[in-house]
């Protein structure tokens, strides 16, 4: 909606600040040609949000709305940007849960990531109060039996674990064959130290890969890193000759928003998600709750949600903590 000549200074804007720029859209407008004019500029992510909470007309069900995805697809396929798509879970496409998690891994040579909004109360929208079903243990359950192998969500951290779990896995060729990705939790401990200080650019994965070699060599993470991945070939050999070689990285992102009416102090003290405003950035889910606050031209935490925080005895907060 907003005007491309705009977005277009927004996006090179951003990039200039050395940011990771991304723009989330419904897709309707997003053509390739924008798609092309903001890769251009700097564009690195893509996120489509796809779901039945949108009632798009002729569509009853995430498998009919994968027809949908495969446009959006076709238009960012062979830009170089990464595709992620976003979709909700309730009550209506809970049990559609394996049918998207087939069509990302078939679709692991263009989509890196598929994100999981579980359901939440925040003020908008019809649904209220999800079901009980719907949560971190069971959506994780259903993701993993989907692709017939158990993901390591325990093995990356952010945020607070109420909040976020994420699994990565290796799909080989069209789908066929998935393995975890990051089975060694001490290695991946000792990967992200090694790689600490290191941007890798996820649009130029070649670039990435010398990267990576570089630092590894600097950081003395060579010999392990190598004998990790060469652990990982031999257990994979027979789909990746299969493959010819061909695996795509796809992550599966959970994100647990909190209900307005009942947020986690804690949790928002370690919240990995903040919107911006005139004061700072401000956690999501406390800005959900006191949406009214924002729109009305409100900054910063507002006064109701600190005295909570007070009579819970948590101390008050500023904007960007």
């Amino acid at each position: 909606l907003r005007d491309h000549d705009e977005l277009v200074r927004i996006v090179r804007h951003v990039r200039d600040l050395r940011l990771v720029p991304a723009l989330f859209t419904n897709g309707i407008k997003c053509t390739r040609e924008l798609l092309t004019r903001l890769k251009e500029v700097g564009l690195v992510d893509v996120a489509f949000h796809v779901d039945l909470t949108e009632k798009r007309q002729g569509y009853s069900s995430e498998r009919s709305l994968n027809e949908v995805r495969e446009d959006y697809i076709s238009r960012a396929r062979g830009l170089g940007i990464n595709v992620i798509f976003n979709q909700t879970i309730f009550a209506r496409n809970l049990e559609e849960v394996p049918v998207l998690v087939d069509f990302y891994r078939r679709h692991a040579d263009v989509v890196g990531m598929a994100s999981f909004q579980l359901q939440a109360d925040t003020g908008r929208g019809l649904n209220r109060k999800r079901k009980d079903t719907i949560n971190l243990d069971t959506m994780t359950a259903r993701i993993d039996d989907a692709l017939g192998v158990k993901l390591s969500w325990e093995n990356v951290l952010f945020g607070h674990p109420k909040c976020h779990r994420i699994g990565y896995s290796m799909v080989f060729g069209g789908g066929e064959h998935v393995a975890d990705l990051f089975d060694d939790r001490a290695q991946v401990e000792e990967m992200l130290h090694a790689f600490r200080d290191t941007y890798f650019d996820r649009t130029q994965p070649r670039r990435a890969v010398l990267q990576g070699l570089e630092a590894a060599f600097q950081n003395h993470w060579l010999r392990p890193g190598l004998k990790y991945w060469g652990r990982r070939v031999r257990e994979n050999w027979r789909p990746l000759l299969k493959a010819r070689g061909k695996v795509h990285k796809l992550s599966f992102f959970l994100q647990n928003f909190q209900d307005r009416h009942s947020l986690d102090h804690g949790r928002v003290d370690n919240c990995s998600f903040h919107t911006m405003n005139d004061a700072g950035g401000v956690s999501m889910c406390v800005h959900n709750a006191f949406r009214d606050h924002y729109i009305e031209g409100g900054t910063g935490y507002p006064e109701a949600y600190q005295k909570q925080r007070m009579e819970a005895g948590f101390p008050a907060l500023t904007p960007g903590m």
